[in-house]
């Protein structure tokens, strides 16, 4: 299988879990095993729908950069579903993006 012009084996799984800090206990809502050569925002694309289903009161999604498209932006738009994202993929958003530092960075 290749990703980006490189040969790779093997599976990926991506895993949401609920994370609200009011729950006396999270739990995982949902698992996707694929191919390691597929792009991990088609991935999320493709489960959005069905995690809208298992958990209607989502409000935010929090993931890597590797998740983020134009598509999966308008769909969360959509669903009106804040992705939090750690870093951003490409050079521009089709929404608008704020950033803040919700605690302190010890940097030693």
């Amino acid at each position: 299988m290749k990703k980006n012009n490189t040969s790779y084996r093997g599976y990926v799984v991506n895993i949401v879990e609920t994370c609200n800090p009011e729950n006396q206990l999270n739990v995982i809502t949902d698992i996707c095993v694929s191919a390691n050569n597929v792009d991990d925002s088609k991935n999320l694309h493709k489960r959005l729908d069905i995690l809208r289903e298992k958990t209607p009161d989502i409000d935010e999604l929090h993931n890597d950069g590797g998740y983020g498209s134009k598509e999966n932006d308008e769909k969360c738009s959509e669903f009106e579903i804040t992705q939090i994202q750690t870093a951003i993929r490409g050079n521009a958003s089709v929404v608008d993006i704020t950033m803040k530092r919700t605690r302190p960075i010890n940097i030693k």
